[in-house]
């Protein structure tokens, strides 16, 4: 208990989970940077929306899950500092710990700036919803009838839905990174590795059309 007390300590106040947020926050400013050439009719989820997908969150994602803690793993084991744990805790405890932990990390790394976003424009954007000059312009989503039900009738429930998705593949993502340091020892295979994976399998799902390309 108290290995996963303190993992979870340095996982939530390291520098990488700063650097992470500040990576999410400023990917989305540039988004709402991209947001303002719409109309200015858009409501409160139509810039959400298009700052989110326009500003390619998702494929930086597995850099902003991975960056606060799933390094930690190689970089303890090669400092020495895992054997001191193990000295107080067993072995799987710790391990343990230190999976939840980074878990932990890397969801909310992932959703955090996502949900900052959704506050700050619920309390300044108040648009009506679904305006018309909108219709036309590629920006809404369009390939699920369910999340475009939503996105039109309860948008709230739509950016809940759309970030609690994004919380979960930052808690794979996150769990992916450390796990492959168990296999090669080296921090740089944490960072590097799920951010690659993610990405070719975004490239050949939109080539191969087998997948959406959400």
């Amino acid at each position: 208990m108290k290995a996963l007390s303190e993992e979870m300590k340095r996982a939530l106040t390291s520098r990488g989970m700063r650097i992470a947020l500040l990576l999410g926050i400023g990917i989305l400013i540039v988004g709402l940077n991209y947001a303002s050439s719409y109309p200015p009719e858009k409501s409160f989820v139509d810039v959400w929306y298009i700052s989110y997908s326009q500003s390619f969150y998702y494929l930086m994602l597995p850099l902003i899950a991975c960056i606060p803690f799933a390094d930690t793993l190689a970089s303890d084991r090669k400092q020495g500092y895992l054997e001191r744990l193990v000295v107080r805790e067993r072995y799987k405890n710790v391990l343990n710990a230190k999976f939840f932990a980074n878990a932990i990390a890397g969801a909310l790394a992932s959703a955090l700036p996502l949900l900052l976003l959704y506050l700050i424009l619920t309390l300044t954007n108040h648009n009506p919803l679904n305006h018309p000059a909108l219709n036309s312009i590629e920006g809404r989503p369009y390939e699920i009838a369910e999340l475009v039900n939503l996105y039109k009738t309860l948008p709230d429930s739509f950016i809940l839905v759309v970030s609690g998705a994004v919380f979960i593949v930052g808690t794979l993502l996150a769990s992916l990174g450390m796990a492959l340091t168990l296999l090669i020892n080296h921090r740089f295979i944490a960072l590097s590795v799920p951010f690659l994976l993610s990405n070719l399998l975004q490239y050949f799902s939109n080539r191969a059309r087998l997948i959406p390309w959400y």
